[in-house]
């Protein structure tokens, strides 16, 4: 079991510095192997929208959320505090989301969601419907809520979430991974360098 901690990434909230570091920590759980575990506390998994991130969309946030969505084992997300921007979709990409009871999802700006990854995640866990309202109203959704639709499971931290990992390194569950990721990561990257030329468009920088 690797685990990657979002305080100790080398910047704060998931800034250029946070990223640079979580590309480099995804890259040593890649050659380790095994389940994954990614944990944060409050205010780790937020994110603001900043100048620039509509052109860093594929190049950074996207080429991230893949890699962890491809990443050959389960991941688990510790989620405690609110997650936006790409906190949001880091952890919509994890396999099993783990929540405390403070934690909560939010949209932002509804372009954030094309520019960091998250709409298409939402969209294939939650159902168009409800991934539209939190884009579009920007109403948070509970851990009690993201738990009643099945998107995570409530109250549980990163404790809770290594403990779960552990009991993930099996072939049976590298198994069941493969299965799940089957087709979806060249469906998906096709679906993000869409969105990526899409934010641009909307930010007045499309080619």
């Amino acid at each position: 079991m690797h685990a990657i901690a979002l305080e100790e990434l080398g910047g704060w909230a998931l800034d250029a510095d946070a990223r640079r570091g979580l590309r480099a920590a995804l890259k040593d759980a890649g050659r380790a192997g095994g389940a994954l575990v990614i944990a944060g506390g409050p205010g780790s998994w937020q994110h603001e929208r900043q100048p620039g991130d509509a052109r860093a969309a594929h190049r950074d946030f996207h080429s991230l959320l893949l890699a962890v969505v491809a990443h050959p084992a389960p991941v688990v997300a510790a989620v405690a505090g609110e997650a936006t921007g790409f906190g949001l979709a880091l952890a919509a990409a994890a396999d099993v989301r783990l929540v405390a009871a403070d934690a909560a999802f939010r949209v932002t700006e509804p372009g954030s969601a094309l520019e960091t990854g998250a709409y298409r995640l939402l969209v294939r866990l939650l159902g168009r419907a409800r991934a539209d309202h939190l884009v579009y109203t920007g109403v948070p959704m509970t851990g009690e809520e993201a738990s009643a639709l099945s998107f995570a499971s409530a109250e549980l931290g990163s404790a809770d979430a290594e403990r779960l990992a552990d009991t993930l390194v099996t072939p049976g569950a590298a198994a069941v991974k493969r299965a799940a990721i089957a087709g979806l990561v060249p469906a998906l990257t096709e679906e993000l360098q869409y969105d990526a030329w899409l934010a641009l468009s909307a930010a007045g920088e499309a080619p």
